[in-house]
């Protein structure tokens, strides 16, 4: 999953000024403050929580809806939230990158998917392995099974 993400979200203004915003992408997701540039800032909090529920799952997040097909009430506004994951959760999103994959022996048994299996070497940072540990210990499995898992689900998707 990609770290900078962008979404749209409504603030409806509230009490005494104050504002309420929540997200066309994401039910559940909201948030307030005592000013529009507030509750803006305070978005960023539960779309961060958000994305990062679908990255542990590993599920990719959905397109961003665009401003023109998002429906507003009188007196709603739409700001645009822009989020680094790397902000709220470095040790799951490193900044630093360099992920290299290169193919390995494959394997005497026959694969689920058809043909053989194989196996790849994967070159990560000390950030990189340490977020992977992390969020493959979230998920019960080996680092192997969760890189498998993440990639199985998006290349699958991609694919279709």
């Amino acid at each position: 999953m990609k770290r900078k993400h962008a979404y749209y979200a409504t603030l409806e203004p509230g009490e005494n000024g104050a504002f309420w915003v929540y997200f066309h992408d994401f039910d559940g997701q909201t948030s307030f403050g005592e000013s529009e540039a507030e509750a803006a800032e305070n978005a960023k909090t539960p779309l961060s929580e958000a994305l990062l529920r679908l990255f542990e799952r590993g599920e990719t997040p959905p397109e961003p809806t665009a401003p023109e097909a998002i429906p507003l009430a009188p007196g709603e506004k739409l700001v645009k939230i822009e989020i680094d994951l790397h902000d709220f959760f470095p040790e799951v999103f490193p900044k630093r990158g360099g992920a290299r994959v290169g193919a390995g022996r494959p394997r005497k048994e026959d694969g689920e998917r058809g043909g053989r299996p194989h196996t790849l070497n994967v070159r990560l940072s000390d950030d990189e392995l340490r977020a992977l540990e992390t969020l493959a210990e979230r998920a019960k499995l080996s680092k192997s099974q969760y890189l498998r898992s993440l990639f199985l689900d998006r290349f699958f998707d991609e694919v279709e």
